[in-house]
């Protein structure tokens, strides 16, 4: 069986690391959480393809360093589905393909100037709530 979605390619659009002043460290403290997390889906208008871009920023307070990376995951849509439907399959499946890309990415990136690299934690990309754009 043919799956709904296949993932095609990703690729990365936006890759940021700096090293953060201590007063933007401390507005940041004030946050619930030092991990923000965007999530865009788009459709070709025949919905044969798909694009999910996926926007993640990271504050490491122990370390003074912010990452921001948005990549962009392709995707062929297999079968006739409706928009909402193949919404829905991106925003959950191609989220979870997509995910762990960023987490190498970010692991990566953040062990290039300090011992102690940044992990994401796992999702559920259940949760997700995606905002439709065009890709």
């Amino acid at each position: 069986m043919e799956p709904v979605i296949e993932f095609d390619a990703y690729e990365i659009i936006n890759l940021e690391y700096k090293n953060v002043e201590n007063q933007r460290i401390e507005e940041l403290e004030n946050e619930s959480s030092n991990i923000q997390r965007t999530i865009k889906i788009g459709l070709s208008e025949d919905v044969t393809f798909g694009a999910v871009k996926l926007h993640i920023s990271v504050v490491d307070n122990e370390n003074n360093r912010e990452i921001n990376l948005e990549i962009l995951g392709k995707f062929i849509i297999n079968g006739e589905l409706s928009k909402d439907e193949a919404s829905l399959y991106l925003g959950t499946n191609g989220v979870a393909i997509l995910y762990p890309y960023a987490r190498s990415i970010i692991s990566f990136i953040s062990t290039l100037d300090s011992e102690n690299a940044i992990v994401l934690p796992t999702i559920n990309t259940s949760d997700n709530e995606p905002v439709e754009e065009k890709p």
